[in-house]
């Protein structure tokens, strides 16, 4: 038993990690933007770099984790195409649609989702505390991102293609689980970039792509940060960390991504940091801590006695 507890406190730091990694992402992706790059070739160009420097690592030290059933393949078919590459293409459609707050705040609709599939998937239990713990992320992330500042309008279109993307955020969570119980985090990460990198190329316009990287050569500081730090290594150890954790508060420590986000903005950017931007930031440490901290707390009272008997 405390071995199991040490797996998930250690589970519990890779994840908080990962967001933190993913958290940066605006560092590098900004240059990327400023260059010419288009979102939709940022992120073809994000999972094709992890994709061909985690083959790179896997053909120089074990070759056999490249070794799958075909009767599996939907498996990371699931989490490249269905998950990472729906997410990508959803949240930029997002993002031309609504503000880029707005859609943040949609995106961020994914924990939620990945609770209620692994209640049905995995028979995961809602806890009171996990409800807490979204309740108050959510509410936390809101302040965040400053959507208080901003009048919130948006489209049928603008809502539905933002919980597109917390809809492929939040599959990754529930494919790379069940891949868990018959491949290594390293084999799931390959494949599903594979086929991430297989669905996004086609559409990002390559010609233009090349373009900027002939004019503009020094992106590519850039672009292997963004693939390395804020893609590779953050998917390696969110997956590690599945290995040991319930799907549902793996989602919920994630939260720790707008904190970051909004700390580099401030530290690496030059951003106001407002009250409400610390408000919020205080509000999913606090979610953080609720979600790891040893107590209960009730969905609903039961009665402690049982009044029908004599």
């Amino acid at each position: 038993m405390e071995h199991l507890k040490k797996n998930e406190v250690f589970a519990s730091i890779l994840i908080v990690i990962a967001g933190g990694c993913w958290g940066m992402i605006g560092l590098f992706s900004r240059a990327l933007s400023e260059a010419g790059l288009e979102s939709l070739q940022i992120g073809a160009l994000r999972v094709l770099v992890s994709f061909g420097s985690l083959l790179i690592i896997i053909l120089a030290t074990n070759p056999n984790q490249l070794r799958i059933r075909l009767r599996d393949m939907w498996l990371f078919i699931g989490s490249g195409v269905l998950s990472i590459a729906f997410f990508n293409v959803c949240y930029f459609m997002s993002i031309e649609e609504n503000t880029l707050s707005l859609a943040a705040i949609i995106l961020y609709t994914a924990p939620s989702l990945v609770i209620l599939m692994s209640k049905i998937v995995f028979k995961e239990k809602i806890t009171g505390k996990k409800l807490a713990s979204l309740t108050l992320s959510f509410a936390g992330t809101f302040f965040a991102v400053g959507m208080f500042s901003h009048r919130i309008e948006t489209s049928l279109y603008g809502m539905i293609v933002g919980l597109g993307s917390g809809l492929g955020y939040a599959l990754y969570s529930i494919f790379s689980r069940i891949a868990l119980r018959k491949y290594g985090s390293v084999t799931i990460m390959v494949y599903t970039f594979f086929f991430a990198s297989m669905v996004l190329l086609p559409f990002s316009n390559p010609a233009k792509i090349y373009d900027v990287m002939v004019h503009t050569p020094t992106v590519l500081i850039s672009l292997f940060a963004l693939g390395w730090l804020s893609t590779l290594i953050p998917f390696w150890l969110y997956t590690k960390g599945l290995e040991h954790l319930e799907v549902g508060k793996a989602a919920l420590l994630t939260f720790v991504e707008p904190v970051v986000a909004t700390i580099t903005g401030v530290v690496a950017f030059h951003e106001a940091l407002t009250a409400a931007n610390s408000g919020g930031i205080l509000l999913i440490i606090l979610s953080l801590v609720i979600l790891n901290i040893k107590f209960k707390i009730p969905i609903h009272q039961t009665a402690s006695k049982d009044y029908n008997k004599v």
